[in-house]
């Protein structure tokens, strides 16, 4: 008993354990869930928790009441088989933008004010959608500039301008 007691190893084991419980995630960012996630696995790595149980009791800890109202359905009855994974891909969907969204929000994006440039980009790059960072002064050039000319239709009867954004006429 007195070898279990003075195990080095097993006296490490056992502070990693301990540490392990002295800590928790930041609060669900629901305007960055891709950014959140990569912090949380950072974290995950660096506190040794590889078990997708684990993954999930501290994923669900982490939302705020309205996030977790989104996923209630796999908070209250988990995947038995890899619940941190079911959950972070419901997460991701539920706060995914629309690429309409993001070139809304590009648009609406205020002046330079007291950032650096090299601010602004990474703001607007952050938005931008996917796969569209290298078009991105492109993209709000021809928004600003054709706003009042086009707008988005949800019906079917839509041209599409360079192969990616359906368009039509205002008043479709």
């Amino acid at each position: 008993m007195d070898f279990l007691q003075n195990n080095p190893f097993l006296l490490d084991v056992q502070a990693q354990a301990q540490a392990s419980l002295n800590w928790k995630l930041q609060v669900f960012w629901p305007e960055a869930p891709e950014a959140w996630f990569g912090a949380a696995e950072a974290q995950f790595h660096l506190q040794r928790v590889t078990s997708e149980a684990d993954r999930f009791c501290l994923v669900t800890a982490a939302l705020d009441k309205d996030t977790r109202k989104k996923v209630v359905h796999l908070v209250s009855a988990p995947d038995p088989v890899v619940p941190c994974s079911a959950l972070k891909e419901a997460l991701l969907q539920s706060h995914q933008l629309t690429d309409f969204q993001r070139v809304e929000m590009l648009l609406a994006m205020g002046p330079l004010g007291g950032r650096k440039p090299s601010e602004l980009l990474a703001d607007m790059l952050e938005i931008c959608p996917p796969g569209q960072q290298q078009n991105i002064f492109l993209l709000a050039f021809f928004f600003r500039e054709c706003r009042g000319k086009f707008g988005f239709c949800s019906r079917t009867r839509t041209t599409r301008i360079c192969g990616r954004w359906p368009l039509t006429p205002t008043g479709c």
